[in-house]
């Protein structure tokens, strides 16, 4: 489970924070994900997230986790 979060950012030209609100969500997201991806296996279909996807996502993950530790804005640097 995620807890609260808060996302700091430039908003015209001054750094400021703004909470991010937990959304809940009933089903077990990663079970899921799992299944999607078995499905397409099986089935001979695309993966349900593109890797490209996937990386860009997992650049941004690391952005916020970063800015959250230092407190501040941070740059990322997106694969292409």
């Amino acid at each position: 489970k995620v807890g609260s979060m808060t996302m700091f950012h430039d908003f015209m030209g001054q750094q400021t924070s703004t909470p991010v609100p937990v959304i809940e969500h009933s089903k077990e997201l990663f079970f899921e994900k799992v299944r999607d991806f078995v499905d397409a296996v099986r089935e001979g279909l695309p993966a349900p997230i593109p890797g490209e996807q996937i990386l860009i996502q997992q650049a941004i993950i690391d952005g916020v986790l970063r800015s959250a530790e230092l407190k501040r804005e941070v740059s990322i640097e997106l694969p292409y």
